[in-house]
């Protein structure tokens, strides 16, 4: 019998998807930030491949880009064309980073009402959730619960060296990603 996985496992198998399975798999899913009743529930999304990330999304800021972050980093880039910063999620593309998915639209949850209310702009997911500008943090399931955690304590770093990965139960991994996607 296929154990469940726990929350770390869960947090790993879905970030690295391939960046167009996981675009789709963030439609729809709750993001909070940990410690407060902010929380967000993901209504659209873009997925960008390594072909179509470059300007910006390579130059990026301080010595933070998508090539660098680790996969599964919320990261709020600052346009400043539009004067904004651009909520992204980084990725991997088959095996390979380099690609990032744009969290176009959410919804904001409004504890008093027990509602999600729909944010107008593109920019309002990462001032709704605080976010500095090129402010890169940890996205993870904590819990049961489908809801991905933003732990403001722990900032993303770039990655210097390569790290190991966890051995996960690719039955149970299978399942999880299947019922994510509705398929």
């Amino acid at each position: 019998m296929t154990q469940e996985l726990s929350p770390e496992e869960r947090t790993i198998v879905l970030m690295h998807q391939d960046v167009r399975r996981l675009s789709t798999a963030f439609r729809n899913i709750e993001i909070q930030v940990l410690g407060t009743d902010r929380k967000i529930r993901v209504n659209q999304t873009r997925p960008y491949l390594i072909a179509e990330n470059n300007g910006m999304y390579r130059r990026g800021h301080d010595g933070i880009n998508v090539d660098n972050l680790p996969t599964g980093t919320l990261w709020a880039l600052y346009w400043p064309l539009r004067a904004m910063r651009l909520s992204l999620v980084t990725a991997r593309e088959q095996s390979q980073k380099g690609a990032c998915i744009d969290l176009e639209r959410a919804s904001r949850f409004d504890p008093q009402r027990g509602l999600y209310i729909p944010m107008k702009r593109k920019g309002d997911i990462a001032n709704f959730l605080e976010l500095e500008n090129n402010e890169a943090l940890d996205l993870k399931f904590i819990d049961d619960s489908s809801v991905l955690y933003v732990d403001r304590g722990a900032r993303a770093l770039p990655e210097l060296e390569p790290t190991t990965p966890m051995i996960v139960d690719s039955e149970a991994a299978d399942r999880y990603i299947r019922a994510l996607l509705g398929e």
